[in-house]
């Protein structure tokens, strides 16, 4: 991945350095891709984005070295994602509840809600829902990240003849739906 990145957290983590904003900065976009590739939701991946973010900063002195930062902070914004969909299932339910209550007549329909782009947002999950979650994320450690098949399958955790496997798959569906409309409508 970007050697420049590893040598800045290796300088961060032998001498404590004051550089850790910069290595923020760095990550950021990084962390959003992965973010946004399993929600297809911006405003859900900014805020698990800022949570990886205040993680990587709160718990740096944890990643020992092992492995390259990157499958560190793979791992971690892995885990804010199933957090996050953990307490959003929470809330679901709780909505839910709520709206068959009938305490919620003649409330006004969510302003978010309206002002999102939902065309866009349902392009996206439509050209990706026959994908399942490994395969969105090689297409984009590979396809959009331009890491090897060997290097995402260390990032995922994941045996790497099986990463190409759901590689392979994943392009053979995608170019499919492309190819039958743009987006699988």
């Amino acid at each position: 991945m970007d050697a420049a990145l590893e040598t800045l957290v290796e300088r961060i983590r032998e001498s404590e350095a004051d550089d850790i904003d910069e290595l923020l900065h760095r990550v950021r976009p990084l962390v959003y891709r992965w973010v946004i590739v399993q929600t297809a939701d911006g405003d859900e991946a900014e805020d698990i984005t800022q949570k990886v973010l205040m993680r990587v900063h709160a718990q740096l002195n944890r990643f020992r070295g092992r492995s390259l930062f990157t499958t560190w902070l793979y791992r971690v914004t892995v885990n804010a994602i199933a957090e996050d969909r953990r307490s959003r299932g929470i809330w679901k339910r709780f909505i839910e509840r709520w709206r068959t209550s009938g305490l919620d007549e003649g409330v006004e329909e969510d302003v978010l809600a309206r002002i999102e782009d939902v065309r866009a947002r349902e392009r996206l999950r439509t050209l990706l829902r026959d994908l399942t979650r490994p395969q969105r994320a090689l297409v984009d450690l590979v396809d959009l990240q331009e890491l090897t098949p060997a290097e995402a399958a260390a990032m995922l955790d994941m045996n790497a003849n099986t990463a190409r496997v759901h590689l392979m798959r994943a392009r053979r569906i995608l170019r499919t739906r492309i190819l039958a409309g743009g987006d699988g409508q």
